[in-house]
């Protein structure tokens, strides 16, 4: 008996086990799967400036980044199609950002008719797009660009500070082949994109000025690039002297409202609620300070312009007769001479745009804590150099003639000399004195002797 018990229970349990077993691995089909990047079936997919890729029959995305007042190019696809006769499918995107200024149907057949877009179609979204083939041409199969799409992305866009993430999306897509016939298809992979914050940049062009001639004068360009929505413009440009134990402070360089120019073109006088322009001009610190605010009816202001233009004459750091430092090595017998700098900065300054998420957006060394401040430009400074020519005694940039009489004429004077000839400027007879010594002698004249001929070489570095 309790055989036949054993044997039916073993029974029992064969006839369960595999009814068990499926019930261990079963799990719901989710019924938004599709098969793995639709190996073997036709898709619909967007690339975006080629930075998509298109490899083993997929769709591969990168993020590509955009800045704003550029046209970006945007191409519709079909995969791993077989006999394809017509298609049709739509295009939409952010009109806040892309407006849709060129299209090319592309040609799949030799012969085809589109049927969208229509003639008359005005570049609105969603961009439609339906190509059937003539007869007697076949279907085809393959990989096939179905249309190029060409965008601009504004200049007159407020821009978050974060990143904009977003894309060109499919939709509606269908397709058939010559047995009229529905294709089957997966979901479109759509074309993803991410557009870089907003953030202007002001700078000083040249950046580096480089000068060894007294009395030249050089200019100076302030421009502003990638603004959005400018209401009106301040900063406070300085500048300042340099500090010599003997001299005290000491002016590089000097300007005048008459050589201070604002771009009338793109901020016309005439249109200015607020026009303030303050010079101040010491040895120890100079500065620019200036304030322009449109009128409230004046259209914003967007994209890259100079705004300001100022012409500088170039001093003579020691003043009148007096030199430099020189410095002669021991072992090369090379001379070389002081210079001096005086770095030209935005101390301050800020955009006022129109604009929710910034309002402001501030620049330069010492922009404190402001309230209300919702962004930063990016600024660049200059730096003017002078760096006379050795044994140039004039200041004119060239050591000639000129500068070897004057030196030979002071042979044999001390700081005690009695009559000091009127180029000296009186006492400045210290300055010729290159060696160090209290007189001018030998020494001094072989300074200038050897530099005989030397020619000014001005450098000057662009922004």
């Amino acid at each position: 008996m309790k055989y036949k018990l054993l044997t039916a229970i073993l029974i029992g349990l064969m006839l369960l086990s595999p009814i068990m077993s499926a019930a261990a691995f079963w799990h719901p089909k989710d019924e938004e799967e599709e098969p793995e990047c639709c190996d073997g079936i036709a898709v619909f997919g967007v690339l975006i400036e080629g930075e998509g890729t298109l490899s083993d029959d997929r769709f591969n995305f990168t993020e590509p980044e955009y800045g704003y007042c550029t046209d970006i190019t945007v191409e519709v696809w079909i995969l791993c199609v077989e006999d394809l006769y017509g298609y049709e499918f739509k295009l939409s995107w952010d009109t806040t950002y892309f407006t849709l200024v060129d299209w090319v149907v592309e040609e799949t057949w030799e012969d085809q008719f589109p049927i969208r877009p229509e003639d008359d179609y005005d570049g609105s979204v969603p961009y439609h797009q339906a190509v059937v083939a003539k007869a007697p041409s076949p279907g085809v199969t393959g990989d096939f660009k179905l249309a190029t799409l060409t965008f601009h992305i504004g200049n007159d866009i407020c821009w978050s500070l974060e990143d904009v993430l977003g894309r060109f999306d499919l939709y509606a897509d269908e397709a058939k082949d010559s047995c009229t016939g529905e294709i089957e298809l997966c979901t479109p992979f759509d074309g993803y994109y991410r557009l870089i914050p907003m953030q202007p940049k002001i700078y000083i062009d040249p950046k580096l000025e480089e000068n060894c001639v007294v009395g030249e004068t050089f200019t100076l360009t302030i421009w502003v690039e990638d603004i959005v929505k400018m209401r009106s413009l301040r900063f406070n440009l300085t500048w300042e002297g340099n500090e010599w134990p003997w001299l005290g402070w000491r002016m590089l360089i000097e300007t005048s409202e008459d050589d201070i120019v604002i771009n009338e073109d793109v901020l016309p006088e005439a249109e200015r609620e607020t026009d303030d322009l303050t010079l101040v001009q010491t040895a120890k610190e100079s500065y620019i300070y200036v304030t322009i605010k449109m009128n409230a009816d004046f259209p914003l202001i967007n994209g890259t312009f100079w705004f300001m233009k100022i012409t500088f004459e170039k001093l003579d750091p020691w003043y009148c007769g007096g030199q430099p430092d020189y410095y002669i090595d021991e072992k090369t017998h090379e001379i070389t001479t002081q210079n001096a700098t005086t770095d030209i900065v935005f101390k301050c300054g800020w955009f006022d745009v129109e604009c929710p998420d910034l309002a402001y957006l501030y620049f330069g060394d010492d922009h404190g804590d402001k309230t209300g401040v919702r962004g930063y430009a990016i600024y660049a400074n200059a730096v003017y150099i002078f760096d006379p020519v050795p044994g140039d005694l004039t200041g004119d940039g060239v050591v000639d003639l000129d500068d070897l009489m004057i030196i030979a004429s002071l042979y044999c004077f001390t700081a005690s000399s009695p009559a000091i000839p009127p180029y000296t400027n009186d006492f400045w007879l210290y300055y010729y004195d290159f060696s160090g010594d209290g007189h001018i002698g030998l020494e001094d004249i072989i300074v200038v002797s050897k530099n005989f001929g030397r020619i000014c070489e001005p450098h000057v570095v662009p922004a």
